[in-house]
């Protein structure tokens, strides 16, 4: 599991659009705390760079 900032630097964006990018569905988080900080799988992201291409 990986941190906002470092799933954002994995994909080659700002934290806002990686942010802005799970707002509106595009990104799953694959878990989130309670205290609300969410936690990407660098697999799965680096499949929905592969499947959807950079922005």
């Amino acid at each position: 599991m990986i941190t906002t900032g470092e799933a954002a630097r994995l994909l080659g964006v700002s934290q806002p659009t990686l942010n802005r990018a799970v707002r509106r569905g595009r990104l799953r988080p694959t878990l989130t705390t309670p205290g609300g900080h969410r936690r990407f799988d660098s697999a799965e992201l680096s499949a929905a760079l592969y499947f959807e291409g950079p922005e």
